[in-house]
C-alpha cells in the first residue's frame, strides 16, 4: 500500500513539474482586438474585412449551387440547423516581392466556437483555394464562406446565433490577432 501511494505521488510530482515548465516556457497569448473595418497585416499582406453576411438557412436552400456545394439537400437538414457567413476581404500586398497568402492559418470564432473556412465554398465564390500569391502592389478581394452548423453550440447560444460577436482570428501565438466582424 505504501509503495502504491510512492508511486502515485512520484508520479503527480513529476506531471506537476512537467505542467508548471511547459506553462512557464509557453504562457498563454495575449488577446489583440481589431475592430472591424480596420486594416490589420499579416503574412506580409495587408487585410481589410470590408463587408460580412449571415445568411441563414432558408436563404441556403433557395441557392442551389450552395447546396450543390455544401453536398445537402434541403430534406436533409432541419429547420434552422444552419447559417453561411460570408465576410468580404480585400488583401492587398504593399511590399516589392511576390506575397504567399495561407488562408488555413485564419478561421472564423465566437463564443465557444471556431470554423475553418469551407474550400469548396472558397472555390465557389472566388475561384481559388486556401493558399494564393499577390503580386508587389497587387491586391483581390476575396469572400470568406464559413458554414455554421447547429451542432457546435448549446441550445441557448443556438437560440442566439445572431447575437454573438465573430472575430476572424488570424494568429493563435505568440499572440492571438482578432479582427472584429460585423454583419450587414
Amino acid at each position: 500500500m505504501i509503495l502504491i501511494l510512492l508511486t502515485v505521488a512520484a508520479l503527480l510530482s513529476v506531471y506537476m513539474v512537467g505542467f508548471i515548465s511547459v506553462n512557464s516556457a509557453y504562457p498563454q497569448s495575449q488577446r489583440n482586438y481589431i475592430p472591424s473595418g480596420e486594416t490589420f497585416e499579416t503574412q506580409e499582406v495587408e487585410v481589410t474585412l470590408i463587408d460580412a453576411e449571415l445568411i441563414n438557412q432558408k436563404e441556403i436552400i433557395k441557392d442551389k449551387d450552395i447546396m450543390t456545394v455544401l453536398d445537402v439537400t434541403a430534406d436533409q437538414l432541419r429547420e434552422e440547423d444552419l447559417y453561411l457567413t460570408v465576410v468580404e476581404a480585400e488583401f492587398k500586398n504593399q511590399g516589392n516581392q511576390t506575397a504567399r497568402l495561407d488562408l488555413t492559418a485564419f478561421h472564423l470564432e465566437t463564443s465557444g466556437a471556431s470554423f475553418q473556412f469551407f474550400y469548396p465554398l472558397m472555390v465557389h465564390y472566388n475561384d481559388t483555394g486556401m493558399v494564393f500569391e499577390l503580386e508587389p502592389g497587387g491586391e483581390t478581394t476575396l469572400q470568406l464562406p464559413v458554414p455554421i452548423f447547429k451542432v457546435s453550440f448549446s441550445q441557448d447560444k443556438w437560440r442566439r446565433i445572431t447575437e454573438q460577436k465573430y472575430f476572424i482570428v488570424y494568429s493563435l501565438y505568440p499572440e492571438k490577432n482578432m479582427a472584429g466582424i460585423k454583419f450587414r
